[in-house]
């Protein structure tokens, strides 16, 4: 039931299910709680997105169910249950970065405040499922910052970090994939 209207910007979620969004927002879930899709999350950057939509759509089978995410503030919030029947999901490390903000908000609200929060904020649709494959292209752009955070807060089966850039900044650049995987 939870869900977005067709306009881009105008995204709602129902009142049964904002208490297990934020939940899962905030980590604050069994993950044995978490439902099990069998999509493959692959994590590009920007430039790179309409060239693996392409690249998909011409090598891959049609009834292969594709689903773009390129953040709440572009995409609006996607229902669980698409993501569920999604064969492959593409999403940017610009979504995660932008998405991150919102999931460290929620993991905060359990701290008391001063006034009470005047709206509920919405976390990103990927943490509301437990991915079977979750692929990191060009994996260098992980980075030690938000993007990062984000990338480990996914939960999947299993991980994947793709590169063919060389290392060049030393053993160190390695630290957030390893971190990661």
């Amino acid at each position: 039931c939870s869900g977005a209207t067709s306009g881009r910007s105008a995204s709602y979620v129902c009142f049964s299910c904002c208490d297990k969004i934020d939940r899962l927002g905030r980590m604050d879930i069994d993950p044995s709680l978490v439902p099990q899709s069998r999509a493959t999350i692959i994590v590009v950057p920007t430039t790179l997105l309409d060239q693996w939509r392409s690249e998909i759509e011409e090598h891959v089978d049609k009834s292969v169910g594709i689903v773009i995410f390129e953040g709440l503030s572009q995409t609006g919030y996607v229902r669980q249950r698409t993501l569920l029947d999604a064969d492959i999901v593409l999403t940017t490390y610009d979504a995660l970065g932008s998405d991150v903000a919102v999931a460290r908000a929620l993991q905060q609200a359990r701290r008391s405040l001063r006034h009470p929060q005047r709206y509920r904020l919405t976390p990103s649709p990927l943490l509301s499922v437990r991915w079977w494959r979750l692929a990191l292209d060009e994996s260098q752009m992980l980075g030690h910052g938000m993007v990062a955070e984000m990338a480990c807060n996914l939960r999947s089966r299993f991980r994947w970090c793709v590169s063919g850039t060389p290392i060049s900044r030393g053993i160190l650049q390695l630290l957030p994939m390893l971190r990661f995987l």
